[in-house]
Parts: structure tokens; sequence; C-alpha cells
């Protein structure tokens, strides 16, 4: 007997309604099995103009949910999240920006990211994002 997975829907509410641990204990799973969730487009808009009004917890899985289902959506609007004064929201948009398909690396994103270093000095280990955007940035053009 073939096993099917059932993609849940994701919860936006209970989303938005937890806190703290309850937040992880939600996200977690979804952050790390994508797959396993829906995550209708309204929301992921919702949740892009809701970035700036999220406390830590909320920005750090609203950023992760969000690239990993709408990267086009997200990655401009999470670069300026480098300056963020939370070094766990400073890491998620790393890590998310830095596995973005070369073809959603802009200019405009990489200005973005410059911008947001000059505003916050960064640790030594996620002040190189922007070579790291012009590194897969170049890997694309070598392949064209």
């Amino acid at each position: 007997m073939a096993y099917t997975a059932v993609q849940q829907q994701f919860d936006y509410q209970r989303f938005l309604a937890s806190a703290g641990a309850d937040t992880v204990e939600y996200m977690e799973p979804i952050v790390n099995d994508p797959s396993s969730v829906a995550v209708p487009v309204d929301v992921l808009e919702q949740m892009a103009s809701d970035l700036g009004t999220y406390d830590e917890y909320h920005l750090v899985y609203g950023i992760e949910v969000g690239m990993e289902h709408s990267p086009a959506l997200f990655a401009l609007a999470s670069a300026r999240f480098l300056s963020h004064e939370s070094l766990s929201v400073q890491c998620a948009v790393y890590r998310c920006l830095s596995r973005l398909p070369p073809t959603l690396i802009s200019e405009t994103l990489i200005k973005e990211c410059e911008a947001a270093i000059r505003n916050r000095k960064l640790i030594s280990g996620l002040s190189d994002i922007v070579d790291v955007l012009r590194q897969r940035q170049g890997t694309q053009a070598a392949a064209l």
C-alpha cells in the first residue's frame, strides 16, 4: 500500500495568535518540511505586508515560510531585516537570501542588502551577504 501524505493548510490566524514556545511548536514542523503545508497566495501576500509588525519569533518564521513558498515576493521585503536588532532574524534572512535561485538576485536586492548592512554592523559571518549574492548571480551569468 502506497503512503500518501496529506498536505495541511497553513493557519495564518493560529500563527498570529501564537506566542513564544507556541509559535515554535506550530512552525518548526512546517519549516522543517515545507512540502507538508499549503500556504495560499493571499496569505503569503498578507505575511509579506505584515513583516514589519511581527515580533522576533513571527519575523523569523514568516521570513522562512515566505522565502520557501514565494521567494520572489519575500526576497526584497526580507533584505531590510539584515539590520534587525535580533541575531536570529539576521541569520534567517541571510540563510534564505543565500539560497535564492540566481534568477531572483537583482541589483535592487543587492542594493537593499548593502543599505541594511550600512545601517547596522553585522557579525562577520553575515556581512558577506552581498558577496554571496553577487557570486550566485555570477553563477547564473556563467551558465548562460
